[in-house]
């Protein structure tokens, strides 16, 4: 099997990510239950994957054909669309209050990382327009940093900007950089350059 995307559960008791059967298909979304070591099967429609948690550990979204879903963690209950339109959708971060996702969408009318609050779904707001490669949005626990990566110097760079407010990006990677991902203490900023993961202390 082909296992991609892991992501911790707040807790840290499990972990999200999605699997593809070696038998043939596309990729699926599972938790793994890392004490029991039970594996549970969230989808199963061969098109789904990028799973990333809520805060509070109950729900998951990821997408599915390109376009947002979410589900219930424990499998309970049928998943629900959260957004749907031409191009592609590919969650990043979910708000520490929990009730936004922000995302990558590009291929459609609107290009860049926007915001889509679970209550108003299917709207969405524009955070950062995709004037380049504008992906992997990673919020600070605290929420007030954004973290992502962008090809505007011509290869992928790592850099955070403020959130929600408007406001002057911050380089973070210097030789590359991708897949940004914050400590919980929001102290350091985890990213990987090539095949080498490197971390940034943050003050």
């Amino acid at each position: 099997k082909g296992f991609a995307g892991p992501r911790f559960s707040p807790d840290g008791r499990r972990l999200a990510m999605d699997i593809v059967d070696e038998a043939g298909g596309g990729p699926d979304v599972w938790t793994l239950d890392i004490a029991q070591r039970a594996w549970s099967r969230l989808t199963t429609d061969h098109i789904s994957n990028r799973p990333i948690w809520t805060p509070d550990g109950r729900r998951i979204v990821y997408s599915s054909n390109a376009d947002l879903w979410w589900v219930a963690a424990d499998g309970s209950g049928r998943a629900d669309s959260l957004l749907a339109a031409v191009g592609s959708r590919y969650p990043g971060t979910v708000t520490p209050d929990g009730r936004a996702v922000l995302f990558q969408d590009y291929g459609g009318t609107v290009n860049g990382i926007r915001a889509l609050a679970f209550d108003s779904a299917p709207a969405a707001r524009l955070v950062l327009a995709g004037a380049f490669n504008e992906s992997a949005p990673a919020l600070s626990p605290n929420g007030l940093w954004l973290a992502y990566q962008s090809d505007e110097s011509g290869r992928m760079e790592v850099y955070v900007r403020p959130y929600p407010e408007s406001g002057g990006r911050v380089p973070v990677s210097v030789q590359g950089g991708t897949e940004p991902a914050w400590s919980r203490d929001g102290r350091e900023l985890y990213y990987r350059a090539s095949d080498t993961m490197m971390v940034a202390t943050v003050t």
